[in-house]
């Protein structure tokens, strides 16, 4: 019952919250990326698209939808010039929104998974982190040596759910990402929908950051099988050969 009025709290905030500014010149400004993937999960895109646009120092909103079979346009109700849907011609996994970020020229991204359902005021926050230190990718949640944590300020060495990013972040990952497939294709191909979250936490030199930005919801659908890619069974195997191809291109 708690989780459900928090749920309808963060929802209504979404049409009646507070809109968020950040002082700093952006440069090239910022873009924020949501993709759709699954149909259990098609009910969180319009809430959290809600919230990215109660941000007013985000200048672009992609939604790409990874799923031919569906119309995304039937599940989005806001309007904003901001807002762009994007529907693919072939099923991707998750990690193909690095490629539709690198399209773009922002010096600045964002991208959330949708399962996470955040406050505009907590997108503040960590974007406020990333301009004070945007020497490595910043975000909420992580791991470090095999445990899990959020809600605390500290280095990781894999964010999860949530990654703000620079540019050269985003350079980076492209650089690993053809080294991998250079040397091993298997690798390689299980990176868009396993271990693209690798990828973007080692894009610097120093580990990634997670901070406490305060209470977190997620869907209900974020431990379900069938649903979350990390609860595949071969999800365990297939990244940890990544890791294995990664760490030798990084210790080379």
């Amino acid at each position: 019952m708690i989780k459900k009025l928090l749920y309808w709290k963060w929802r209504v905030n979404g049409y009646i919250g507070r809109k968020q500014s950040l002082d700093p010149d952006t440069g090239n400004g910022i873009l924020a990326i949501l993709t759709s993937y699954n149909t259990e999960r098609l009910k969180n895109i319009d809430p959290i698209i809600r919230s990215l646009l109660k941000c007013k120092f985000i200048e672009k909103v992609i939604l790409s939808n990874h799923n031919p079979d569906i119309v995304i346009e039937q599940w989005v109700r806001v309007k904003d010039e901001r807002l762009n849907l994007v529907n693919q011609n072939t099923r991707y996994g998750p990690g193909h929104r690095w490629e539709i970020a690198y399209k773009e020229d922002s010096d600045f991204i964002i991208l959330i998974d949708d399962d996470l359902f955040i406050y505009p005021a907590q997108i503040k926050i960590l974007f406020q982190h990333l301009f004070k230190q945007p020497g490595v990718p910043h975000g909420i949640t992580g791991h470090y040596k095999s445990r899990y944590y959020q809600n605390l300020e500290m280095e990781v060495d894999t964010l999860h759910q949530v990654y703000a990013i620079t540019r050269q972040h985003l350079e980076k990952y492209f650089e690993l990402l053809h080294a991998i497939k250079t040397i091993d294709y298997l690798a390689y191909e299980s990176i868009e929908l396993y271990a693209d979250d690798v990828l973007i936490s080692r894009s610097s030199i120093d580990k990634p950051v997670i901070h406490n930005i305060g209470s977190l919801l997620r869907c209900d659908t974020a431990r379900k099988r069938g649903v979350a890619v990390h609860m595949e069974e071969n999800f365990i195997a297939r990244r940890k050969r990544v890791v294995e191809v990664l760490d030798k291109i990084l210790q080379s």
